[in-house]
């Protein structure tokens, strides 16, 4: 099988879709398959690589970034047998539709969220729900968007979701659910010796892009009601930070609030290792995997009964799910687990066996398998 991967984002760049292509096409290639990657980049630089990786210039004109895509994405496709393609709409699936349909190949999306909702709060930053936007009629442009985006989801043989959530979102721009697989997302378990909870630090962590979904001032309302020795670590970087470093100096949290920026993977699993509580209070996950990195470094979980989390954390067996905008219960989990060094023991435990289900071979071999099926059902079809 020739796979054709397009993707907005590769390394050296950073990011999920990034990690996930270039380890996937390394997998993919290990089993006996060709691959290629098409994606963009800010320069056109040689990458040690086992396979073609071609890079278009990102450069600042939309139309023009998608036109040089088009271009390369239509060379590539010739000699492919399947195009997989993950992203947004704008930088991955138009491309990759349009050369799908040209030399009538299988295209097969992920999808991991909705463009259309995050640029919408990018832009509004408020609390209206991605739900809701997709239900309700929103502004021209934004009308414009979603109808663009379900055309083009629709367009492909197969959409992979690393959730059930999101194949109900997917469902709901009118894919078929038969076109849609949910294959988890996997984590890499955490390579050192997580500390007993007897031993961990009385901390709150969180891992976030700064967003205004994530919760993360939230976070800092409830720490005003938690001892004065309970500090919170947000790691992570993001357009909001400012605006969060400022409100923390305002509320006299200057000093229980580190922000650490963004961190290395090593460093990240370094804090979850050694803090007594993860805490992820945002209002949208289409997967959470950050929480999976919580649990597999051995971190109690607390979280919001949002989007996927539910797929991961079972309330009250391994981690507490809190309703959302509930703060009452929020702290109460918090304030229980943070007492409660055995309880936190216990819950971690009961993680550590959640997180051996999500691992890179069956995420592969699943990945594969529907790559597979969708390419005979379109070779079968055609003749």
């Amino acid at each position: 099988m020739k796979v054709l991967f397009v993707s907005g984002i590769y390394p050296p760049d950073i990011g999920g879709p990034a990690t996930y292509v270039s380890r996937m096409a390394l997998e993919l290639l290990r089993r006996g398959h060709l691959v290629q990657v098409l994606t963009l980049g800010e320069r056109r630089e040689r990458l040690d690589s086992p396979f073609p990786v071609r890079k278009v210039l990102r450069g600042t004109h939309p139309a023009s970034r998608c036109l040089r895509m088009s271009r390369a994405a239509l060379n590539l496709a010739r000699s492919s047998d399947i195009i997989y393609a993950t992203g947004s709409p704008w930088d991955s699936w138009l491309v990759s539709t349009l050369a799908a349909g040209v030399h009538r190949k299988p295209l097969v999306l992920k999808i991991v969220g909705d463009a259309v909702w995050e640029r919408y709060q990018r832009k509004h930053m408020n609390n209206l729900s991605l739900e809701a936007l997709n239900e309700r009629s929103a502004p021209a442009g934004v009308e414009i968007q979603k109808l663009f985006r379900n055309r083009l989801s629709r367009f492909a043989d197969c959409v992979i979701t690393p959730s059930g959530y999101l194949k109900g979102i997917v469902a709901g721009w009118g894919v078929s659910t038969h076109r849609i697989q949910v294959i988890h997302n996997a984590v890499d378990p955490f390579q050192g010796v997580p500390l007993p909870h007897s031993e961990r630090k009385k901390e709150i962590v969180t891992v976030a892009r700064l967003v205004p979904w994530k919760g993360v001032e939230g976070l800092m309302d409830i720490l005003q009601r938690l001892p004065r020795e309970v500090r919170l670590v947000v790691i992570g970087d993001g357009p909001i930070l400012p605006r969060l470093r400022e409100r923390a100096e305002r509320k006299g949290l200057g000093e229980r609030i580190h922000f650490t920026g963004r961190l290395p993977r090593e460093e990240v699993f370094r804090y979850l290792s050694r803090t007594a509580l993860f805490v992820l209070n945002s209002r949208y996950e289409g997967f959470p995997h950050v929480i999976l990195e919580a649990m597999s470094a051995g971190a109690a979980v607390v979280a919001t009964d949002v989007g996927g989390n539910a797929e991961v954390v079972r309330n009250g067996e391994n981690g507490y799910l809190v309703p959302l905008d509930d703060q009452e219960t929020l702290v109460e989990r918090v304030t229980r687990l943070l007492e409660d060094a055995a309880l936190r023991q216990h819950f971690s435990n009961r993680a550590a066996e959640e997180v051996r289900g999500f691992n890179w071979k069956s995420m592969v071999t699943r990945t594969e398998s529907v790559l597979l099926e969708v390419l005979e059902k379109k070779t079968t079809k055609r003749s």
